[in-house]
């Protein structure tokens, strides 16, 4: 998701200039569920994140880290507090990543940190549209990339708590397949994505 509200939309914004008559799809799901498809032949290249085993068969070119944001509603009752403890979300329902993403596996290694078990009859799911709508008509807790949850709050759709998660997710870059050579629209989009400046590591 983080790349989304800058990086992946100006790079598309360029290609489109480059190439008016080029259809374009766009998935959004989890790092692991992009390299499955990226294997399966279904996208050309895939922004997200990489492990070290999966490296002999794909190049990764990274772009930039991510920090982890805690997010609510705009009305729950922790939305106006100056500071808040990880640990004392534990009495609420939580919406998290579904298990084997690479931001559960930091969510999962916080409470393992804290002693906290993971909470109980959680929501996992990929979808942003999903976790926003159900922060906004529940009290559930939802941790999503900063720079989505920041973009969200300026437009008043949800609340980003004062609450840090100590684990950090690793670098997301592009990644494509060794064993294919990508089309010249593809090179392009590759080359407008990394060229932009950074905004910033956390």
């Amino acid at each position: 998701m983080a790349p989304s509200p800058t990086l992946l939309t100006n790079a598309i914004i360029a290609l489109k200039q480059a190439y008016p008559l080029l259809s374009v799809g766009i998935t959004m799901d989890t790092s692991d569920r992009l390299l499955e498809l990226l294997r399966e032949g279904a996208l050309d290249t895939a922004i997200g994140r990489m492990r070290d085993e999966h490296r002999q068969d794909y190049s990764f070119t990274p772009l930039e880290n991510e920090a982890l944001s805690v997010v609510v509603g705009v009305h729950h009752p922790l939305g106006s507090k100056k500071s808040v403890q990880f640990a004392s979300l534990q009495g609420y329902s939580w919406i998290l990543q579904p298990t084997g993403s690479p931001m559960r596996e930091v969510l999962d290694q916080e409470f393992r940190m804290l002693q906290m078990p993971a909470p109980k009859g959680l929501i996992e799911t990929a979808s942003i549209l999903t976790t926003t709508d159900l922060i906004d008509k529940t009290e559930m807790i939802a941790v999503m990339p900063r720079s989505i949850a920041d973009s969200y709050a300026r437009h008043g759709l949800l609340k980003v708590l004062p609450c840090d998660i100590r684990h950090k997710m690793e670098s997301f870059g592009s990644i494509t397949r060794k064993d294919r050579p990508l089309s010249e629209a593809a090179q392009f989009f590759l080359s407008a994505l990394h060229s932009q400046e950074p905004a910033g590591s956390f």
